[in-house]
């Protein structure tokens, strides 16, 4: 559903027929921003622009405001755009009007409802807004592209500059970088400055690139793995020097351990990677890397680490002992188990 919205828009784009009413939202910001820009651009790309464009503000906002400017006439025979950013529809008072206002938009202006902190969530309880929102609004969702979908995006970006990158690489990049676009996006264009040849490599990654909290807690967890104490000693306290909160450290690294339980409960079940893909909705890289780390493991071992973890919480939250001793404390007390 969410490709056949994106699609629609794209065409819509394409032919310059944009729709009376649209609502953007999902979690690719990249994506949202990317079409937003598009949509601006479209309607008020022409000389009388800025006298086009109408933004207002959420907080506060009443219908007759926003009717104010939907029916405010173009300038120079063009097109008007409304944009309310983050304004809950389904919140907001005067519901008989947004439907009236809804159903009736003129054809000279499209009204545009992005929503970035503010989460869009139907209330099909509250019909008649509903209604009128599945009649008269596109309602298109952006969502967290596939590692296939990002791959491909990442070496058009790369090819503009003259490089390429392998799948295995590539794959790194975007597990190392979150797998938001964004981000994969700056990284890319980093790598593209920095490699001198014509083909990225992972070297190349590990030294350019600053990876997020989860690729760097998969770190500490394979060095404690593998018992090398001192790597997974030092990388945290690099996370600590860098003003990681430990408790969002800690609450990584159960994600983690609780990932490494589940794969040893699944590979001798002998359901790994197809079970582990689907319990936590992991890239075919974040897979393979869990279970990776997941053969040098006992069960009992990943079940206590679990359970060390659990009571790192509790002290975390209800001691007043300093929360990057304790969480030292936690790292030694999983060195300190047998991993035999």
């Amino acid at each position: 559903m969410a490709n056949d919205a994106i699609s629609a828009l794209k065409a819509a784009l394409k032919a310059s027929e944009p729709a009376r009413c649209y609502i953007f939202y999902g979690e690719e910001a990249y994506l949202r921003e990317y079409y937003t820009r598009q949509l601006r651009q479209l309607v008020c790309g022409g000389p009388a622009g800025d006298f086009n464009y109408h933004r207002l503000e959420a907080r506060g906002l009443t219908v007759r405001q926003v009717s104010d400017a939907v029916e405010a006439m173009p300038m120079l025979g063009g097109h008007t755009l409304v944009e309310l950013d983050d304004f809950d529809l389904y919140r907001a008072g005067e519901r008989e009007q947004w439907v009236e206002l809804l159903s009736d938009l003129p054809d000279y202006c499209t009204l545009l409802l992005v929503y970035d902190t503010v989460e869009w969530k139907p209330d099909r309880r509250i019909k008649k807004l509903t209604e009128a929102i599945d009649r008269h609004v596109c309602v298109v969702e952006f969502p967290k592209q596939s590692t296939r979908q990002l791959m491909e995006w990442l070496r058009r970006r790369l090819r503009v500059v003259g490089k390429q990158i392998d799948d295995d690489t590539a794959e790194y990049l975007i597990f190392r970088t979150g797998g938001a676009m964004t981000a994969l996006g700056s990284e890319a264009d980093k790598l593209g400055s920095y490699v001198t040849g014509q083909t990225v490599t992972r070297q190349d990654v590990d030294m350019v690139t600053e990876p997020v909290l989860e690729a760097q807690v998969f770190d500490i967890v394979d060095a404690l793995a593998a018992r090398r104490g001192g790597e997974a000693m030092r990388l945290l306290r690099d996370l600590i020097t860098l003003q990681e909160e430990p408790i969002v450290i800690l609450a990584a690294m159960g994600s983690q351990l609780r990932r490494l339980y589940a794969a040893r409960v699944l590979m001798d079940s002998g359901d790994g990677m197809r079970g582990l893909q689907e319990l936590y909705q992991l890239s075919s890289y974040a897979a393979n890397r869990s279970l990776k780390t997941a053969r040098q493991l006992p069960l009992a071992w990943c079940a206590r680490a679990v359970t060390l973890c659990a009571e790192a919480d509790y002290r975390l939250k209800t001691s007043f002992d300093d929360p990057a001793r304790l969480m030292e404390l936690l790292l030694l007390r999983l060195l300190a188990e047998d991993a035999a």
